[in-house]
This record gives structure tokens, C-alpha cells and sequence, in this order.
């Protein structure tokens, strides 16, 4: 057979291009691997970010209702347990500080007191985390997310408590403020220095609790 024959100066040919190329394919695979990496790496770098943004405003939230509740806990008539002008006192607070869904005081064995905005249905927080925190340590307790107890709605919620301390030493009653998550969400996407990012917070069971971008 003549090596020289033009089939085989073809496949000559396809073999001399194919090794100039492969080279090339290798280059770019390796480009795209490399900025894949380093897109990975860039979106990282900014969820960390934002839970560290999001950490710290929670922060200074959560310490703003410690002094709130701390305050409260000393009012006269929520130490008095006077329901009429201990929610009307409330009610006056809450249009005050309207990132807050409540205000409320229950007694220590979870009956509601008073409350800033009425509630829909008779409750009790016997079973709300932060109340038994707060009537076991006699300090600020911050509970988990709940969608019912001393509340005056269905979106999941953050409660937190402060125990006002009776003349004799004792807990009589617990101070609360219950923040909606969707309010601490919209505050992080306002303040995100992503542009066009979409936030959401869900619990370990994937229940959203709160989210940006209308979703």
C-alpha cells in the first residue's frame, strides 16, 4: 500500500490537528475547573459573610430586648400584676417599637396576664422554652421558634424572657417580646451587601422561618 496514498495522508493529518488541539482542550477543562473552584469558593466566602452579618445583628437585637424586658420587669403595674394598665402600658411600648409582634407578661405557671396586642384565642406558654428558662435560671432566656403560645399570629416567632422577681426572692411572673424571623430577615437583606441575594433561614427540619424576595 503506498504510505503516501491520500486516505492515509488524511488520517496523518487528523492525528497532527488532534494533537495540537487536545493541548488546548486540556487548557480550557482546566480553566473551567479552576474558575468552577473559584466560584465555589466565592460563594463560601460570601454565606459566611452573611451569617456574620446576620450573627451580629441578631446580636445587637436580642441584647436591645434584654434591656427592654429588663425595664419592664420593674414597671409597677407589671410588677403588681395589674392586667388592665400593665397591657394598656404594653400597647403603648409596642407602637413604639413596631419590630416587635408583642409584648406580653404571664404569670409563672404560663397563664397570660397581659399582652401589648390582643390575642386571638385564650393561651397559656406552660410549655414555651424561654418561660421554663427563664423560671429556672431567673435570668433573660431566649427561646426557640414557635408558631402559637403568647402570640397574636401564625408566623413563626423568636420569644424572649425576663423574670420579674417578687419581694420574697421568687419568679411571680415573666416579661416577654416576640420578634417575627421575618422581620430579622428583611433587616439582613437591607443590610447585604450582596446585591441580588435571596435570604432564608430554616430550622434543622427545613421549615422555612423567614426569607427575602417575596418567596
Amino acid at each position: 500500500m503506498n504510505q503516501f496514498s491520500p486516505g492515509g495522508l488524511r488520517v496523518r493529518l487528523c492525528v497532527v490537528v488532534l494533537l495540537a488541539v487536545i493541548p488546548s482542550l486540556g487548557l480550557i477543562y482546566y480553566n473551567a475547573r479552576a474558575q468552577r473552584a473559584a466560584a465555589i469558593a466565592q460563594a463560601r466566602s460570601n454565606v459566611e459573610s452573611l451569617a456574620r452579618l446576620m450573627a451580629e445583628h441578631n446580636t445587637r437585637v436580642i441584647d436591645g430586648a434584654r434591656h427592654l424586658l429588663t425595664t419592664l420587669a420593674q414597671l409597677p403595674e407589671v410588677r403588681d400584676g395589674d392586667s388592665s394598665r400593665c397591657g394598656a402600658t404594653l400597647a403603648k411600648l409596642l407602637g413604639e417599637y413596631g419590630f416587635y409582634s408583642n409584648l406580653g407578661v404571664v404569670e409563672a405557671d404560663g397563664n397570660v396576664l397581659c399582652t401589648a396586642a390582643p390575642l386571638k384565642e385564650s393561651v397559656s406558654a406552660t410549655d414555651s422554652l424561654w418561660l421554663r428558662q427563664a423560671l429556672r435560671t431567673r435570668d433573660f432566656a431566649v427561646g426557640g421558634y414557635e408558631y402559637k403560645g403568647a402570640r397574636t399570629d401564625t408566623n413563626p416567632s423568636l420569644t424572649m424572657g425576663y423574670p420579674v422577681i417578687g419581694p420574697d426572692g421568687q419568679v411571680r411572673r415573666v416579661a416577654f417580646a416576640s420578634l417575627e424571623f421575618a422581620y430579622l430577615i428583611r433587616q439582613l437583606g437591607a443590610s447585604s451587601p450582596f446585591e441580588g441575594a435571596e435570604l432564608a433561614v430554616v430550622d434543622r427540619n427545613g421549615v422555612v422561618l423567614g426569607q427575602t424576595g417575596g418567596g
